[in-house]
């Protein structure tokens, strides 16, 4: 009897841990985070769907949320410093901070040099699609500078414009 309890009770604990070192942070809906955020200092960053396009690069990220609140999880390491934004390949990612579960009108980086200070890019126009868009009008520039009909749409997943989005960074035209 006493072999079958403590074989349970290594079985629970190993559950257990497995569970806890698997599981990790809590996992929002990727698409809350969509649009077009600015800084007057350091520019825009655009979120859609999983893939951020910032400082002429794509980096992918989730969208978790812990204790404090919700955040964007980049793959790589995506900051604010000396008036633009930094992406750092290799280097530990930092969480960037959303104000808002549901509906986020802002998201903070972060300088990560001694003394540094965070920044805070806040959402074009809340929504996409409504009105004058910060969102639409990126999705335009991108679309004029990758030779596509400059439509302001994104269109569905088999979109010239998604298919675009989804090229290596190397072959989109950069903004001049």
């Amino acid at each position: 009897m006493s072999k079958a309890v403590g074989a349970i009770v290594v079985t629970v604990v190993l559950a257990a841990w497995a569970y806890i070192a698997l599981t990790g942070e809590p996992r929002l809906p990727i698409n809350i985070a969509n649009g077009a955020y600015s800084n007057r200092c350091c520019g825009t960053v655009i979120f859609a769907n999983g893939v951020m396009t910032v400082a002429d690069q794509r980096v992918s990220y989730v969208v978790e949320e812990d204790k404090v609140g919700p955040y964007v999880l980049p793959k790589e390491y995506v900051g604010a410093s000396n008036g633009r934004v930094i992406v750092r390949s290799g280097s530990f990612p930092l969480k960037l901070r959303l104000d808002d579960p549901a509906h986020p009108q802002q998201v903070e980086l972060v300088d990560d040099a001694p003394g540094g200070k965070a920044y805070f890019f806040v959402r074009g126009d809340g929504l996409v699609g409504r009105g004058k868009s910060a969102t639409l009008d990126a999705v335009e520039a991108f679309q004029r500078r990758n030779g596509l009909k400059p439509d302001r749409d994104l269109g569905g997943a088999r979109s010239l414009t998604r298919q675009r989005l989804a090229l290596p960074v190397a072959m989109l035209v950069r903004a001049g």
